[in-house]
C-alpha cells in the first residue's frame, strides 16, 4: 500500500511538476488509441493500479472527466481520499457553454474531497460548486527534470506559451531577465 498516489491520462507539465515538488508517485497512463477505446483501456489500468497500489490518497488530473468519473465510482470500493487537480476545463468544461457538461462538472467537483486550483477565483468557483478548494500555484517547472540536462549556455532563450490568464506565471517568469511585450501577440 502506497499512501499517496496521483494518476494522470495525458502527460502535462504542472502535473508532473507539482507532483515532483510534493514527492508524490505519479503515474502517467496514455493511449493514442480512438477515444472509446482509449477510454476502456485506460480505465482496466487505472483499476489494476489502485489494486495493486491501495492508496490512502488518490490524486487524478481533471479533465479527463472520464478519470474523474472513474476515481468517484471507485472511492467507496477503495476507500481513499480523493483529491483532483482541476485545470480550468474541470470548471469550466467547453468553456462553460454546455449546460449538462456544467452539470457533470459540479457533481464531479462535489464528490471529491479536495479540489486543487491555482488561484482565489477558482476557488470561489470551486466553493460554488459545492467543492472544497485547495489553492496551489503552478511552480515554474524544472526543465532539467522534465527534458533532461540543459545546455550550460548563459545565452538561452525561453518562450512562454500563455493566454495571459490571470492564474499564469508571466510575471514570474519575466523577472528573470526577459522583455515582455506589453501587448499579446494575435
Amino acid at each position: 500500500m502506497s499512501d499517496n498516489l496521483w494518476v494522470s491520462w495525458e502527460t502535462h507539465t504542472r502535473t508532473r511538476s507539482i507532483s515532483r515538488e510534493l514527492n508524490i508517485n505519479l503515474v502517467e497512463l496514455v493511449s493514442k488509441q480512438h477515444r472509446i477505446i482509449k477510454y476502456i483501456v485506460l480505465s482496466v489500468k487505472t483499476i489494476f493500479l489502485l489494486v495493486q497500489q491501495n492508496p490512502k490518497v488518490l490524486i487524478v488530473q481533471n479533465p479527463s472527466i472520464v478519470l474523474g468519473y472513474l476515481s468517484v465510482f471507485l472511492k467507496p470500493i477503495f476507500r481513499y481520499k480523493l483529491i483532483m487537480d482541476c485545470h480550468n476545463g474541470a470548471l469550466y468544461p467547453l468553456e462553460g457553454e454546455s449546460p449538462l457538461l456544467n452539470k457533470l462538472a459540479q457533481w464531479l467537483i462535489s464528490k471529491a474531497n479536495y479540489a486543487v486550483v491555482t488561484n482565489d477565483e477558482l476557488a470561489e468557483k470551486v466553493v460554488s460548486l459545492q467543492g472544497n478548494p485547495i489553492v496551489l500555484n503552478d511552480p515554474i517547472p524544472n526543465f532539467e527534470y522534465a527534458e533532461g540536462k540543459l545546455s550550460k549556455s548563459k545565452n538561452r532563450k525561453v518562450t512562454l506559451i500563455a493566454t495571459w490568464a490571470e492564474d499564469e506565471p508571466i510575471l514570474a517568469v519575466s523577472y528573470t531577465h526577459l522583455t515582455l511585450p506589453t501587448t499579446p501577440y494575435v
